[in-house]
């Protein structure tokens, strides 16, 4: 299935964005543009401003066509919106 025009609020805590799908063919993130701060893309829970896949200054997008586990995510400050999709 899809799953897409979905927000999440990220913080300063890493926390879950999307989780493991085994069934997943490819996923994007986008920070929003009215975001103040920079968001923070991991593959685990370790996810800091200092340990990432992916960094997001607002507007910015990461996708990818490969990786099937949870997504992770973090900001430099609290409630910066995420949106994200995966097929």
């Amino acid at each position: 299935g899809e799953i897409w025009d979905e927000e999440k609020t990220i913080g300063i805590a890493a926390s879950v964005v999307m989780a493991l799908n085994a069934a997943r063919h490819s996923l994007s993130v986008q920070a929003k543009s009215t975001n103040t701060g920079i968001i923070y893309i991991g593959y685990d829970d370790t996810v800091t401003t200092t340990k990432w896949i992916a960094e997001l200054q607002p507007g910015q997008s990461y996708s990818t066509d490969d990786w099937k586990g949870t997504i992770y995510a973090i900001a430099t400050v609290a409630e910066q919106k995420l949106g994200f999709g995966e097929h």
